[in-house]
């Protein structure tokens, strides 16, 4: 990409300038909910609005979910467009179901409100657990917004009879872009996004608004050039993490071998640290060892076995709800993951 198809956002506009991006009701409700908007959001606001492509790199806590998604609102609700009109893409079905739980309740907050009070946004959510009747029930009645991950994006891009779901498509949001520029999902996903652009049922000359959205991505020039491909311009917009980290590296084991000895010399170490929190959240380099830890754990402890839980893709969808559920609400002493509650989780 050319260097000056990127251009760097330096200064944040002023509250007033971002707030006027938005619709009048849907601004003093977010006044009302947040008072004032974040820098994330000052940026994003007034760039999405403008139409153009972001890549918005900020920390954990920053908005970031609503610095994408209200001025996108805004728009809809103003210029109300039957169809599909966004198009939300995550790494992780977990992620997809935490930010359609998050959008639904702020729809449900602005239906109280006038001019909002037959407000009904439909919202989808297409992963791997869907099921056919709601994917058919997608097609035949687009959402205005849906929810889903780079496999089932390309599935319903395989599908001859789903190009007309995208032909209305305005909007793409990548979630946690970081975790698929370089690699074979990213790589997907670019084409992806490529044939999105070229279906022939696309109005011509109006090309997606990409958004990229991350916290911890570097080198920004690199992730806009994927987030747009070649020869686009992209603007980025960087908010620093000024919350101090501590790392700590802790080799444990000489041997790799799973034996009874080994988890139970690993549960010993770990009880320093599920003695010290409410919740342990604790990930593995695989599901079977998350399996053979919860296990282990549960045995070791019994009454409050109830209070630990495993959570990875090959279980069930409905468990793997009922885990992150718990897990949020903080029913949950320690849940075992391999890399699926890994991002972006509330």
């Amino acid at each position: 990409m050319a260097s000056d198809a990127i251009h760097y956002l330096t200064a944040a506009p002023a509250r007033a300038v971002a707030e006027e991006c938005l619709l009048p009701a849907l601004r003093a409700w977010f006044a009302a909910a947040f008072r004032e908007p974040t820098l994330a959001q000052r940026y994003a606001w007034t760039t999405i609005f403008h139409r153009q492509n972001l890549l918005l790199s900020s920390p954990t806590g920053s908005g970031k979910t609503m610095a994408a998604f209200l001025p996108i609102l805004s728009t809809i609700l103003a210029e109300p467009t039957p169809g599909l009109q966004c198009l939300y893409v995550a790494p992780l079905k977990a992620l997809c179901r935490d930010v359609h739980v998050n959008l639904k309740q702020i729809c449900r907050a602005l239906q109280g409100t006038a001019p909002f009070d037959d407000f009904d946004l439909r919202i989808g959510l297409r992963t791997g657990d869907t099921s056919w009747r709601v994917r058919q029930r997608q097609l035949s009645e687009p959402p205005a917004l849906l929810l889903t991950t780079p496999e089932s994006l390309a599935q319903l891009l395989a599908n001859p009879s789903a190009h007309e779901l995208f032909r209305t498509v305005r909007w793409v949001i990548l979630d946690e872009i970081h975790a698929l520029v370089g690699n074979k999902r990213g790589a997907d996903l670019a084409v992806s996004l490529e044939r999105l652009e070229a279906l022939p049922q696309r109005a011509p000359g109006s090309p997606l608004q990409r958004i990229g959205l991350s916290a911890t991505c570097a080198p920004l020039s690199l992730v806009a050039e994927f987030l747009v491909g070649c020869q686009r311009p992209c603007t980025v917009a960087a908010v620093r993490d000024r919350t101090e980290k501590h790392f700590a590296i802790e080799p444990l084991f000489e041997s790799l071998e799973y034996s009874p000895s080994w988890l139970a010399t690993l549960l010993d170490r770990l009880d320093c640290e599920l003695a010290a929190n409410q919740t342990t959240l604790i990930f593995t380099n695989t599901r079977n060892l998350a399996e053979r830890l919860t296990w282990a754990l549960r045995r070791r402890y019994p009454e409050r076995s109830d209070e630990i839980a495993v959570h990875h893709s090959a279980i069930s969808a409905a468990r793997r709800r009922i885990v992150e559920r718990r897990l949020k609400h903080g029913r949950l002493w320690v849940v075992f993951s391999s890399t699926s509650l890994e991002m972006g989780i509330d």
